[in-house]
């Protein structure tokens, strides 16, 4: 194990075949590979109906680029990425990659990295450094244009056989990722499909699916919310008044979209305001945001399943006599066009308890019923977040791999 300064050549993990092989070689990209800038098809010259070459500007996400089913098909051919070339995105976010299954057209937003070197050694390598690529502007939201990508200083066995190593590690564990991934996505489509059957659809009071004791029980009885409801408002908590250690647990209406299901059992943030200036849950309230920037966004709820957790200002508060978290999936699921629908506005989307009253909704009689429904999905709930935790854990261990096995970039931009 090599000593691992600010910089250097060696990596701090090596597998021990490779233990005596000596420092890695360290130069720009252009040593190891050809990059081709992209360039767009003059005028109209695309087509959808498949003739000539998929074409594609450049999608990037969470530091990949993503490449769907192309839309657009182009005859003028100007700048391509063979099969099996590194794409790099020179645009915000620079660095997101992908590696190419076919020939295709890359515009302006791509750049098409050939490689000379292992090519998956390569690609781990580039990913390994893209949150440290600096665009023309200094920043790593700027652009970066194909003379920088040359420049890039890496560094590299130069057996190739070791390259192999460390690429065939890494891709086996962007498979364990892959088939990870593709369970939670399996699971989350089952959860979403036993929703449409437990639930009425709209306009309907009868489910397509009754758990067995249930299938002879009367239909769900139809009311107007605000006649089975009470519905009020939240009071404003700002994130200066959130504490660490704060004596109240608490919830602004933002975090509905990042933080929170549709269920809520232990808040995540908290405060030290006064008590007596707070507005305080009861145990099974669902909060609905009363803003948001889309009215698909706004279509959002939660059951805070205790009481005493203070919620923010921006929040509808619902406090029926059912259980809380058959609601809220109510609203999540079937309910959750509707619920879009009552919202107003276009560039700021809001949701009034006024609005709210009027939505006409379907509860079953039998509350257990109710409870019974709420198990089975929080059951599933359970299972999605422990299997997305374990998909979590293997990219930290991942990006905890590649820390070891390639040394500290030698420089952070071009």
């Amino acid at each position: 194990m090599a000593k691992q300064g600010a910089k250097t050549t060696m990596p701090r993990l090596r597998f021990p075949a490779f233990s005596e092989s000596g420092d890695w070689r360290v130069g720009p990209l252009a040593q190891l590979a050809t990059v081709v800038a992209g360039q767009s098809p003059a005028g109209a010259n695309y087509n959808e109906v498949g003739e000539g070459l998929p074409f594609y500007q450049g999608k990037s996400e969470f530091g990949s680029i993503y490449l769907d089913e192309p839309v657009k098909w182009t005859t003028q051919i100007t700048k391509t990425a063979a099969r099996g070339d590194i794409l790099m995105s020179v645009r915000a976010p620079v660095g997101a990659l992908n590696v190419t299954t076919q020939e295709i057209c890359i515009g302006r937003g791509l750049a098409a990295i050939k490689p000379e070197a292992e090519k998956w050694f390569l690609y781990y390598l580039l990913e390994s450094i893209s949150g440290s690529i600096i665009g023309t502007g200094g920043s790593v939201f700027d652009s970066i244009n194909k003379d920088q990508i040359e420049k890039l200083r890496l560094s590299w066995p130069a057996d190739r056989a070791e390259q192999q190593e460390i690429a065939e590690c890494l891709t086996s564990l962007d498979e364990l990722i892959a088939a990870q991934g593709r369970k939670v996505e399996t699971l989350k489509a089952h959860k979403r499909g036993l929703m449409q059957q437990l639930f009425p659809r709209e306009g309907e009071t009868r489910p397509r699916l009754r758990f067995p004791e249930f299938r002879n029980a009367p239909e769900w009885e139809l009311h107007r919310l605000g006649d089975i409801a009470s519905i009020s408002k939240g009071k404003g908590i700002s994130k200066a008044d959130i504490a660490v250690e704060g004596r109240t647990p608490c919830i602004r209406y933002g975090e509905l979209y990042t933080l929170y299901g549709e269920v809520i059992e232990q808040p995540l943030s908290r405060t030290n305001l006064p008590v007596k200036e707070l507005v305080l849950s009861q145990a099974g309230d669902v909060i609905v945001p009363a803003s948001g920037e889309t009215k698909e966004d706004i279509a959002t709820s939660a059951a805070v399943l205790g009481a005493g957790v203070a919620l923010g200002g921006d929040l509808n508060i619902i406090r029926l006599n059912a259980d809380g978290r058959f609601f809220s999936y109510y609203l999540n699921g079937v309910k959750r066009r509707a619920l879009a629908k009552v919202a107003q506005g276009d560039t700021v989307v809001h949701l009034y308890p006024r609005q709210l009253e009027q939505l006409d909704v379907v509860i079953p009689v039998d509350k257990r019923e109710q409870d019974h429904i709420a198990d089975c999905l929080s059951s599933l709930d359970t299972r999605i977040t422990a299997e997305s935790h374990q998909l979590a854990a293997l990219k930290n261990q991942k990006q905890g791999l590649m820390q070891q096995l390639f040394p500290v970039p030698e420089v952070r931009g071009a």
